[in-house]
Order: C-alpha cells, then structure tokens, then sequence
C-alpha cells in the first residue's frame, strides 16, 4: 500500500498576521512493506509532515495519495483513518481507561466491534508490543513502567489493524531500558511486514533501522536516499543542523589518523567488522 505526498503545502492560521507555512512543496513515496525514517532540526516540518500521512491535516495545496486514492475525497478519508495508524509523541498520556483492556480496546470498540473481536484484537496487539496480555489487561495502564505505558499506547493503535505505523519520536524521554524496547518491538513489526515510519532525532537509531531517509529543512523535503548515502554527506548535513551517526565520527577520525579503515560507516555492528580487520592487520604485521 503506497503513500504519497504530491507536492503537499500547508500553512497554520492562513490569511491571518500568524500565517506560518508549515510544509512547501513536499513530494515523496512511501513503498508497501519500508522502513523509512523522517528527520530534520526542530521546526523543520516533521511533525506536520505526518500529521498529513492520516488526514489529520489537510493540504494546503497538493494531495495525499493511498493507493492512488486522494485521502481527502470523502469517501477515503476513513478508509486512510483505518489503514494508516498514528503514534503521536508520549502516546503514554493519552492514556485514560482503568485497565490496559480497555485502553487497547477503545479504538475496535468505537468501530462497532464485536466483544469477540474487541478482545482478540486487544491480545493480539498487546503481544505484538511484546507484552503478556494475561498478566497486564487487566492491570492499570499507570502502574507500569514507562516504556511499557508506551507499549501499550502503541498497543491500542495497532488494535485498529492499520497497515502503515507512523511514529512520531517515539522513545522521547525514555530511559535507555525502555528505548530499546520500543526500538526492539518496532524492528519486529517491520519484520512481520508493517510499513513503519519513524520520525526521529536519534541518527543512529535511522542508521540501524531504517531503509529509506527523507531529510526536511524549513518546511522543504531537501535529501532523501538510503541512510549510508545520507549520513555519506556529514558536511551538509551539519549545515542543516543535524549530524552524522557516532559511529561513523568515530571512523571518519580513524581514518584522518591515517588507519586503513572505511569511511561510509553508519552502524555499530560494520564498525565492530572493521576495527577486528584492523586489528587483525596490526597482528598480522606485527609477526
């Protein structure tokens, strides 16, 4: 299920002395069964951006397509509700029922559900964040952890069977533990076949995750490509505000020292290759 943005503009309070254009002329695809990931600095157009992918927003000029299909007509705009499911940042407070159950179950049951239904698809979307649906659905949402509460805001979008996952940072002021859970349950959706977008401030999470990068700069989409080819163009990106993976830092000074070693690096797991060569090189030099 392709989503596409067809030079989609939009202005917050037009025709008004606060008008503010928010996105300009932004055009790009996402293909059925990808992992792309959305970054740029604060106020680049983001958050927005996705806001459009449901039809939360509507454009200001230009159309939202799924499946070749204007989001906005009105016989679609449900339809794009239902298929494209949205994580906004700390979904956690938009929590408010008394159970986990019933958390989940909001959105299957406001969509005329059968109690049958309602319930599996609580246990399943509760499984697919990893977490046991036997011992937490009928617990308070508030007494978990932060990275579960997440889980199971996560929990209850997925409920709706969306097939494209949109996320908006969606480990913003988790601890370490609970980012990688998040990150973790993330990967796994993807692998059974999600469509996941991810809009993130961490460049070494869209290293290691994502397939495709889109890169936007006051409201413009200005880069997009895979991520060693972004993260392969540091300099501008820096002019961007934004920055290169740690990783690659690391190697891009190796190699300024003079050491043997690839520059277009981006993850912790092609670095840890290179450097045991290295190493290896050193020894075998050594003898």
């Amino acid at each position: 299920m392709a989503l596409v943005l067809d030079q989609v503009s939009y202005t917050y309070k037009p025709n008004t002395p606060y008008a503010h254009q928010a996105l300009e002329d932004v055009s790009l695809k996402i293909e059925t069964g990808q992992f792309v990931a959305i970054i740029g600095a604060t106020g680049s157009g983001k958050s927005t951006l996705v806001q459009h992918l449901n039809g939360l927003l509507k454009p200001t000029r230009g159309q939202v397509l799924l499946d070749g299909k204007n989001i906005h007509a009105k016989e679609n705009l449900q339809m794009a509700r239902r298929k494209v499911g949205l994580v906004f940042q700390y979904p956690e407070h938009q929590l408010f029922e008394e159970t986990v159950y019933k958390d989940v179950a909001f959105g299957p049951a406001n969509a005329g559900c059968s109690e049958r239904e309602i319930e599996s698809r609580v246990k399943n979307a509760l499984e697919l964040v990893g977490l046991d649906y036997a011992a937490l659905k009928d617990r308070s949402p508030f007494e978990l952890s932060g990275g579960q509460m997440r889980r199971v805001a996560i929990a209850g979008v997925l409920a709706m069977q969306p097939e494209i996952l949109v996320l908006d940072e969606p480990t913003a002021g988790l601890d370490p533990r609970g980012r990688e859970e998040i990150l973790y349950q993330v990967s796994r959706l993807h692998k059974r076949g999600l469509t996941i977008v991810l809009v993130s401030h961490s460049m070494e999470d869209v290293a290691n995750l994502a397939e495709k990068v889109f890169v936007m700069h006051r409201s413009k989409l200005v880069m997009s490509g895979t991520p060693r080819e972004i993260f392969a163009q540091g300099n501008k990106l820096k002019q961007l505000g934004l920055d290169v993976p740690q990783v690659n830092q690391l190697m891009v000074g190796l190699a300024r020292k003079g050491k043997p070693v690839r520059t277009d690096i981006i993850s912790v797991a092609e670095a840890k290759e290179e450097l045991i060569k290295l190493l290896r090189g050193k020894e075998a030099n050594a003898q």
